[in-house]
């Protein structure tokens, strides 16, 4: 069940990167990229509390 909650997750994070990404996709400097990073890496997160959640509450 780990597993399953861990793939959803993983394919939420892929389609957000793949909506986000054609908007840095031509970003050359530094703070581009590490703004980038930094803000898929946080909706990553946001997005695996959302998808646990339910986990979490139905498996304790």
């Amino acid at each position: 069940m780990f597993t399953l909650f861990a793939g959803i997750t993983g394919l939420f994070s892929l389609l957000f990167l793949r909506h986000y990404y054609p908007y840095f996709k031509d970003a050359n400097d530094f703070f581009s990229i590490a703004g980038f990073i930094i803000i898929y890496g946080v909706t990553t997160a946001l997005i695996a509390i959302i998808v646990f959640t339910p986990y979490y509450l139905l498996m304790t």
